[in-house]
């Protein structure tokens, strides 16, 4: 995406934008940031909309191509340029970063680490995992279950994608501050 695209979509007002998401089923591509969502769809001009989204509330895409993103305690469906209330997830506190893997949403509310599974209808949550200090970022692959933590060099890695299994300690020269697939 090229800053003029994006200025444009903005006119005057400045987005920090900390979340992004290319649909390769819908092409769109969503941008988040400032409770704004700045919606480019092919051959449109880009659309600003606000949202109630946090930062750390990915997008995610379900496999029947449901798009969401979140407020810290609730989920919203995005359809084109609506944006509808979904489900809460039932948290006391607000969850800080979600990330959507295989039917399962992950979501980081204070030390503790919630999987939701999604059955094309619903999130229903299946677990906790408490830690003695706050994970910073969650991630999924086929590879696994990744969470880092704040100030700590590394990560966590449960290979079956459950927190309730064993986990063992990826070690790295530095800090992990992004995931992302090749």
């Amino acid at each position: 995406i090229k800053n003029n695209v994006v200025d444009h979509a903005i006119g005057t007002r400045r987005i920090n934008i900390s979340e992004e998401y290319y649909s390769q089923w819908h092409k769109n591509t969503y941008l988040s940031g400032n409770h704004c969502l700045v919606l480019i769809k092919p051959d449109v001009h880009p659309v600003t909309i606000k949202t109630p989204f946090i930062s750390g509330s990915r997008f995610f895409e379900t496999e029947n191509h449901q798009i969401f993103a979140g407020d810290g305690y609730n989920l919203y469906t995005i359809r084109d340029t609506a944006i509808t209330f979904f489900q809460n997830l039932f948290t006391t506190i607000p969850y800080t970063r979600i990330y959507y893997f295989g039917h399962n949403l992950y979501a980081i509310q204070g030390n503790s680490v919630y999987t939701y599974h999604f059955d094309g209808k619903k999130f229903e949550r299946i677990s906790k995992r408490n830690y003695g200090k706050k994970p910073d970022l969650i991630f999924s692959n086929k590879y696994g279950l990744w969470i880092t933590f704040a100030n700590q060099k590394g990560a966590i890695l449960y290979r079956d994608s459950k927190t309730s299994s064993q986990s063992e300690l990826v070690n790295v020269p530095g800090y992990i501050n992004y995931f992302c697939n090749d």
